[in-house]
C-alpha cells in the first residue's frame, strides 16, 4: 500500500470507501492545537514530579558542581509532606450514598447504592482514587476514566472506573471551565508498539505497516510533525483517541395519551396513536482513533449518557486562561 492511500475511510455503512482527507486534518488539528496549548503546563507539571521524585538539580548546575569536586546532595522537604497528605487522603474516605426523596424511593436508593458499590469495588475504586488524588496534589490535574468493558469469553462485562496519567490527557483548548465542561472534545494519546497496534487492529495492518515504513524513509526525515506520532529510538507509533461532541437534531413522538417515545411503530400508526412528532436539538458523542494519516475507527460512543468519559480531578485552577497547579507547585524554590 502507497502512503498517498491512507486518505481514505470505510463509509459508516461498511459499504465503501470514503475519502477522509478534509474531516481527518480537522482531527489532526485539534490534537495539534491541544498539544500547543498545554506546553507550559506539561513543562511545569514534569517539573512537580521531579521535585517530588528528589530530582530538583538543572542539568547544568549538577554539572558545574561535579567539574568542582562538590557533592550536589537534595534535602527533599517535598516527599514527605506529599505523602503525609497522600495518607490523610487514603485515611478520611467518603462512602457514596443514595438518599430517597420519598418512601416510594426507598427500594431504588438501595438498589443503585449497591450496584455502585459493586462497581466500585470491581474497579479497586480507593486505588484509583488515591493516584488521581495524588496526580492532581502533585502537578495540579488527576484524570479518572469512567467507562463499560466488554469480556468476550463471557459475553458479559462490567462498568469501570479508573485512573489516568494526565500526561496523556489533552484538552479543547477553547475550554474555560475549571472543570471542563464546556469542552468540546478530550484526546487521549499513548505510544504503542507497531505489533500491539496491529493487533488491536487487524483490519488496518496494511495501513499501519505502511505508515511505519514511510516513518523509516528519509523521505520523512524532514517532516516536522513526525514527534507528534513517532518516537524513532524505540520505533513506537503515538495513537489519538479523540472523544468529542457534535450537535444533532432528534425527534420524540408524542401521543394522544400524552406519552412521549422515541420511535413509531406500525401499531401506533395502526390505532392512530400519534399527536404529533416534535424536533429539537441535542448533544451526541463520538470517537474517532487515528494516528497521523490513518483513521483505526470513527464510530458513535458506545455510552448513551451524551457525555465525555473522562472525569477531571483539579487542584488550584480558576479556569480562562490560567494553568493547573498542586501544592508542589508553592513548595518549589
Amino acid at each position: 500500500m502507497d502512503i498517498e492511500e491512507l486518505h481514505y475511510v470505510m463509509s459508516e455503512d461498511g459499504t465503501s470507501l470514503v475519502e477522509s482527507t478534509k474531516r481527518l486534518a480537522k482531527f489532526k488539528s485539534w490534537f495539534r492545537d491541544a498539544v500547543d496549548a498545554s506546553v507550559e503546563w506539561r513543562k511545569e507539571a514534569k517539573e512537580d514530579y521531579d521535585f517530588y521524585n528528589g530530582r530538583q538539580w538543572k542539568a547544568e548546575d549538577r554539572k558545574s558542581l561535579e567539574d568542582h569536586k562538590r557533592p550536589a546532595l537534595t534535602v527533599n522537604r517535598i516527599k514527605p509532606l506529599m505523602n503525609v497528605l497522600s495518607g490523610y487522603q487514603r485515611l478520611n474516605r467518603y462512602d457514596i450514598d443514595f438518599k430517597p426523596r420519598t418512601n416510594d424511593d426507598m427500594r431504588q436508593a438501595q438498589l443503585r447504592k449497591g450496584i455502585t458499590k459493586y462497581i466500585l469495588d470491581e474497579s479497586n475504586y480507593n486505588y484509583e482514587e488515591s493516584n488521581t488524588f495524588f496526580d492532581g496534589a502533585v502537578c495540579g490535574l488527576g484524570w479518572f476514566e469512567v467507562g463499560y468493558k466488554f469480556n468476550w469469553e463471557t459475553m458479559d462485562g462490567d462498568a469501570f472506573v479508573r485512573s489516568q496519567s494526565p500526561l496523556n490527557i489533552y484538552v479543547d483548548p477553547e475550554s474555560r471551565d475549571r472543570y471542563y465542561r464546556d469542552a468540546k472534545y478530550i484526546v487521549r494519546a499513548r505510544w504503542m508498539d507497531k505489533e500491539e497496534l496491529t493487533a488491536q487492529y487487524p483490519e488496518h495492518k496494511d495501513e499501519i505497516e505502511a505508515q511505519a515504513a514511510y516513518y523509516l524513509s528519509e523521505e520523512a526525515e524532514d517532516r516536522s510533525d513526525n514527534r507528534l506520532w513517532w518516537q524513532k529510538e524505540s520505533q513506537k507509533i503515538r495513537i489519538a483517541e479523540c472523544w468529542y461532541k457534535q450537535s444533532v437534531t432528534k425527534k420524540v413522538v408524542i401521543l394522544r395519551t400524552g406519552e412521549v417515545v422515541a420511535e413509531v411503530t406500525p401499531d401506533m400508526l395502526a390505532m392512530q396513536m400519534v399527536a404529533n412528532v416534535q424536533e429539537y436539538p441535542s448533544t451526541e458523542v463520538r470517537l474517532m482513533t487515528f494516528f497521523d494519516n490513518v483513521v483505526l475507527e470513527d464510530i458513535e460512543s458506545p455510552y448513551k449518557h451524551g457525555e465525555l468519559p473522562f472525569v477531571p480531578f483539579t487542584c488550584y485552577y480558576q479556569g480562562d486562561d490560567d494553568i493547573p497547579a498542586g501544592i508542589v507547585r508553592d513548595l518549589k524554590d
